[in-house]
Order: structure tokens, then C-alpha cells, then sequence
């Protein structure tokens, strides 16, 4: 039996999805879509336009510039930057940081991104969901991070926020089969079975928007699921599946066991059996958060409050209009692109016409055989056509042949003005896509083009930046929330060989022995009753945003030019260079770099020993030679002494023999006297 709460789900639902802005919305954006994949004549122009011989020419300009765009914005994954709220919280930024990427890519997020930028270009609004999923990462359960189609999501029509975070509402609807829908709640098995048909797409929806079907690409009728592209069979067992998203106050019972951890439980009487078996302290408060209200048509299969204040639906809006129905690029090309198909089949016809000369002949003026001869061969080069014809009155009386004037060559340069228009409206040069024509002489030149149409998608940056940082938020809240088992969590650079995030978590201390992140991990038991955990992602509060542009791509030319700039400068080294070369193995070449740098300081580091020794060498040769000189000084001087010594030896006896000669020569010289006279006159000197 209906309940009051799945009347409600189903009327709103109702409600939303027959407001006539949105209808009318919804159908310009799917003639929209059509536009992007090259439908953009319609049927009456097409009927005119055979009526004329002619064929609908699609100059498609728009595609390849929302792809551009697109391109532009999903060059690379996002990235974000987490800090805590407190130093002890700071030091596991890392952690949280690691884990969100973990959760990124387990959902395929650069796809989920892409297509949600793609829906925002065209369309002017994309989705993207965070939402718990049970059945992830083996059982343990995971977050889910997805996109959703535009058509399946009704917010509340007075929402003006640009994110629409001031809505009383938001759902998310979509068909699904019967069976699928017993399966995920077979407790509600017999009330799901009397709705089997109900609400699925062939009641007022259905009729109200099917007349937007049209053949091409996007053939779909608005309102219907993008994989339900046909239509649903009455004999189908289909049912409408509603999640109602609203903010409300709501009671929270917290449990704190002393460890850290805080849960929050949003039922008292489970509230206190939890307290009890954990002997945990429990206060309450009033929190706003946000319920979500799952129904199949009017039946109510789940109810739920999510542990964030933030609505899990986060869209990606390209021109703000303050309503929750915004528009894309396409709706301010689509003016400019129809002028361009129009010129160039005007273009084109005037072609055939002057090509194609229009005959006019006088009724009876040939004979049926020449009319003939005339029709089959007179457009061949070179032909002569033989007619009976009189001879005194000239052929021309009685035909006449008239051709087309050409088009002015104007005309043709306002195709190509019309061109650069398009081009100018989103700042995306046919530079930028690889057209030389009319590019600039100079690199500098160039890229100053470039950053000038990089400029013209900043406010659109600065909403993807906004819709991406909500998603973190988002995405936090849930962690804390649902990831409260011990996991091990796969570091991205198992996969891409990226050692500097390892090495921060190394430093951090957030690995375990065996080089493994592990979150949620029990400590070793100590004298204390209350349970310790190691990367308890549960507990701390987090900052978290986009880095600004890190999903955009960077002009490897002109970033490596500007480092290499600064190398000259020596403001930067070798190694920030390095790791902007975009080759296959530039792991391989660092790594021969590095041997060759290791190779370089062993032979620096040698060459400055064996100066050192060579020094060293010359200091004791001259020592040697000192010391040389001084034993030669000595022995010369004792040599000299002794020398000195014979010297004074052989000059004294040589001196006394001198003196005695001399003695002898006086006392030989001396006169002779008598003996007389010697013998009485005494000697000189005598007594």
C-alpha cells in the first residue's frame, strides 16, 4: 500500500518533470545534441531543399569545437590538495590525499569527468554523483563517483545558486526493470510488482515529449533514459525508480569510545545499543544533513540520511542563468552555424547554375530527333549538333541560351567571416587546431594566441574549478563515513612508477612494513581498554580543493623553453627540466644521467684527492730537500772546521819552523869577534 512519504515522492517527481521551462529546455537541448552531431537542417528545409534538387550540406563547425573545448578541459585527471584543520590532522593530508585518488580511479573518473564536460559544452549542464556503493572494492563497500545524464535529473525550478545547493529538492529518476529493481529490495517484492508498468515513460512524459523523436544520431525522446533509446514495450515489466534528495535538520546521536572516533547515529534506540556494546559516551545534536528518499513509483523501498550537508549531486554549469536550466556553447553557435550551411548551399547552386546553362527554345522551332540529338550531346566538350532549321532566319530566334551570373566573390569571403566568428565566440583559433592559415611568423606570436583564447574559457574554469572541489567535499564526508574497515589501499605508483607520493607517505610514516598503505589498522594491544587505530581516516578534519588548471593541458614547448630559460639562469636544475621531456624512456635516461652524474663526482672527488696527494708530494719533496740541504750544510761545515783545523795546525809548525829559520838566519848573520874581546864583553841580554 502507497505510503504518505511515496505519494509525495511520486507527485514530486510528477511535479518537475511537467514544468514548462524545463520542457521547453529539454527540447532545445536535444535539437541541441542533434545540432553537435550534424543534424542541423530541419524537415521543412530539407523538403525545400529537394524540391530544389538540392541536398542538405552540413559545414559541421560546431563539433570539432566543442571537442576542443572538451579537450581542453579533460587533458588530464584533476588533482586535489588536502590540508588539515590541525597539525596533528595535517600530517595525514597525504593519507586522505592518496585515498581519494584511490577512490578516482576505481571509478574511472577521467571518463566520468569527460562525459560530464561534454554534456556541460553542448547542453550547458552536467552531472556528476557521489554516492556510496556496497557492492565495491570486493564487499567492503566503496564510493562511487559518477555521471549522470541531464534527462534523468529534476531540481527544484526556484534554485538560483549555481550549484544549486538552495534547493528544497533534487531527484534522480530513471526506468529500470522490474526484475532488477526486486533484486536490490526483494522485501518489497509484491508492492514492487503492483507498480510493474507504472510511471515508465508512456504516461504524460512520454506523450508530452515524444514528438521530439527525430532520426540521426541522437534519436532519443527527452524524458526517456539514454539507454533506453527505444521505446519501452506496454508488455515490458519496467518501473520508475525515484531518489529524492532534501536538506533537512535532522537528530544525531554521536558515540565517542575515547579512541578518536566520533560515529554519528541518526536512530536513538540503535544509537544507545551501540553506546552499550562499546562503552561509548553519547551526546546529541541537531545537524542539517541530507536524506535521501528512494521509491519504485510511490512505493518507498529506502530511506537514508547521508552523513553531508552538501547535496551528492554536483553539476557542472557552462553559462549561469541563475535557474536550474543554463545554457551550453552550441546555443550561441548554432545562430552562426546555420548561416554557414545556408551560404554554402546557396554557394553551391549558384555553381550549378552557371555550369549549367538553362535553355530556352521556341515551341516546334527542332524536329523531335534534333531536340533529342540536342538534349543528349550538347553539355559534351566538343561536340557538333546538326538541327533542320531555315535558312534565312538565324538558330538564335529560335533558341536561346542563357546562363547564371556568378556569385559575388563577397559573398564567398562572408563564409569565411562567419568562420573566424565561431572561432572568436569560445577563443578557440583554427591555430589551435592545427590550421597554418594565417598563423603568426613568430613562436612567441603564437603562443600569445593561444593564451589569449586560453583567457576566453576562464569563467568556464572557474566553474569547473567550484564543481570539482564540492566533489571532494563530497567525497570526504562519505570516506569518513563508510570506510571505517581496515583495506589496503593501492598506491598509484605500483601503476605508473611514480615514486614521489611514496616517498611522502614514507616520510610520513603512513606505510606499513611491507611498503603496503593500510587505513583503519588496529594497533597492537596495549594496557589501555580503548581500541588505537593506525591511518584512521574516521577521525580529523580536512580542507580540500582543486589545484587550479590541473586538469588542463600545458604547452610542453613553451613550459620547456621557459625552464630551460631559467637553466641558463641557474634557476632551476637540470632535474625539474628533465621531468618535462614527454619521451618513452626518460625513466631510463635519469637513470643513465644519474650514473653518468655518480661517474662525474667519483672522478671530481678523485681528481681533488690527487691534487690533495700532489700537494702533499711537493711539500714533502721540499721538506726532502731541506732537509738535504741542511746534513750538506752541516757536513760541509765540519768539513770546513776540519779543514780549518789542519789548516791552523799546519800554519803553526809551519809558522815555528818560519820563526826558527829565521832564528837561525839572524844567528848565522850575527859579526864574528875575538876571543878576547868575546870572552870580556858579555853577550846582549846577559847578566
Amino acid at each position: 500500500m502507497p505510503t504518505k512519504l511515496g505519494t509525495e515522492n511520486l507527485e514530486l517527481y510528477k511535479k518537475y518533470s511537467r514544468i514548462g521551462e524545463r520542457v521547453d529546455w529539454l527540447t532545445e537541448k536535444a535539437k541541441e545534441e542533434n545540432f553537435y552531431f550534424g543534424k542541423q537542417w530541419e524537415a521543412d528545409e530539407i523538403d525545400e531543399l529537394k524540391d530544389r534538387g538540392q541536398s542538405e550540406i552540413v559545414i559541421n563547425r560546431v563539433r570539432p569545437l566543442v571537442r576542443h573545448i572538451v579537450s581542453q578541459l579533460t587533458a588530464n585527471s584533476p588533482a586535489f590538495n588536502v590540508t588539515g584543520v590541525t597539525q596533528h590532522d595535517n600530517k595525514k593530508s597525504w593519507l586522505f590525499k592518496e585515498v581519494i585518488n584511490f577512490i578516482l580511479r576505481e571509478n574511472n573518473f577521467p571518463k566520468q569527468y569527460e562525459r560530464a564536460c561534454k554534456s556541460m559544452i553542448i547542453k550547458g549542464l552536467g552531472w556528476l554523483w557521489v554516492g556510496f556503493d556496497p557492492d565495491m572494492d570486493d564487499g567492503l563497500g566503496g564510493i562511487s563517483v559518477k555521471y549522470i545524464p541531464l534527462e534523468q535529473v529534476y531540481v527544484d525550478p526556484v534554485a538560483t545558486d549555481w550549484e544549486f545547493q538552495d534547493a528544497s529538492n533534487m531527484i534522480v529518476s530513471k526506468v529500470i526493470r522490474g526484475t532488477l529493481a526486486i533484486s536490490l529490495w526483494n522485501d518489497k517484492k509484491a508492492a514492487i510488482k503492483k507498480v510493474y508498468g507504472a510511471d515508465t515513460g508512456k504516461d504524460h512524459e512520454r506523450n508530452l515529449l515524444h514528438h521530439n523523436k527525430t532520426d540521426g544520431a541522437s534519436s532519443r525522446p527527452l524524458g526517456v533514459d539514454p539507454e533506453t533509446t527505444e521505446r519501452i514495450d506496454e508488455t515490458d515489466e519496467y518501473v520508475r525508480l525515484i531518489e529524492r534528495y532534501m536538506r533537512t535538520r535532522v537528530p544525531v546521536w554521536v558515540l565517542d569510545d575515547g579512541s578518536g572516533r566520533e560515529v554519528e547515529v541518526y536512530e536513538e534506540s540503535k544509537a544507545e545499543e551501540m553506546a552499550a556494546e562499546n562503552k561509548a559516551n553519547i551526546y546529541k545534536l541537531s545537524k542539517m544533513r541530507i536524506t535521501k528518499i528512494t521509491s519504485i513509483s510511490d512505493v518507498i523501498v529506502d530511506t537514508e540520511v547521508l552523513p553531508t550537508s552538501i547535496y551528492p549531486l554536483i553539476p557542472l554549469v557552462d553559462e549561469d542563468t541563475e535557474n536550474p536550466y543554463p545554457s551550453g556553447e552550441v546555443t550561441f553557435l548554432k545562430g552562426i552555424q546555420q548561416v554557414i550551411n545556408k551560404s554554402t548551399s546557396i554557394s553551391l547552386l549558384n555553381a550549378a547554375i552557371v555550369s549549367n546553362a538553362k535553355v530556352i527554345a521556341r515551341k516546334g522551332a527542332m524536329s523531335d530527333k534534333d531536340l533529342k540529338n540536342w538534349v543528349n550531346n550538347w553539355a559534351n566538350p566538343g561536340s557538333v549538333n546538326f538541327v533542320d532549321a531555315p535558312m534565312d532566319r538565324p538558330l538564335t530566334d529560335s533558341v536561346l541560351v542563357s546562363g547564371g551570373m556568378p556569385i559575388s566573390p563577397t559573398f564567398l569571403d562572408f563564409s569565411e567571416m562567419l568562420k573566424h566568428e565561431m572561432e572568436y565566440e569560445v577563443g578557440i583559433f583554427g591555430i589551435s587546431q592545427g590550421d597554418p592559415v594565417d598563423a603568426p611568423e613568430t613562436y612567441r606570436a603564437t603562443l600569445a594566441l593561444k593564451e589569449f583564447g586560453a583567457e576566453k574559457i576562464k569563467l568556464l574554469i572557474r566553474s569547473v574549478d567550484n564543481a570539482l572541489t564540492t566533489v571532494g567535499k563530497v567525497t570526504v564526508d562519505f570516506i569518513q563515513a563508510y570506510m571505517t574497515t581496515q583495506r589496503v589501499i593501492r598506491l598509484a605508483v605500483d601503476m605508473d612508477g611514480n615514486q614521489e607520493n611514496k616517498q611522502r607517505l614514507q616520510d610520513n610514516q603512513l606505510l606499513d612494513q611491507n611498503g603496503q598503505l593500510m587505513i583503519n589498522q588496529e594497533a597492537e594491544e596495549d594496557a589501555s581498554e580503548i581500541t588505537q587505530y593506525l591511518n584512521d581516516v574516521t577521525v580529523g578534519k580536512y580542507d580540500i580543493a582543486v589545484i587550479p588548471q590541473s586538469y588542463m593541458p600545458t604547452n610542453t614547448m613553451a613550459r620547456l623553453q621557459l625552464y630551460m630559460d631559467l637553466l641558463d639562469r641557474t634557476v632551476v636544475d637540470p632535474e625539474s627540466v628533465r621531468g618535462l621531456l614527454d619521451i618513452k624512456d626518460r625513466d631510463k635516461i635519469k637513470e643513465r644521467l644519474d650514473t653518468q652524474n655518480q661517474l662525474v663526482g667519483q672522478v671530481e672527488a678523485l681528481t681533488e684527492k690527487l691534487e690533495e696527494l700532489q700537494g702533499i708530494n711537493l711539500n714533502l719533496q721540499n721538506q726532502t730537500v731541506e732537509a738535504n740541504m741542511s746534513i750538506l750544510e752541516e757536513r760541509y761545515e765540519a768539513k770546513l772546521q776540519k779543514i780549518l783545523a789542519q789548516v791552523q795546525a799546519k800554519s803553526s809548525v809551519e809558522i815555528q819552523k818560519v820563526i826558527s829559520e829565521l832564528q837561525v838566519l839572524k844567528a848565522s848573520q850575527a859579526p864574528k869577534e875575538t876571543s878576547n874581546s868575546t870572552s870580556s864583553r858579555p853577550k846582549k841580554g846577559g847578566k
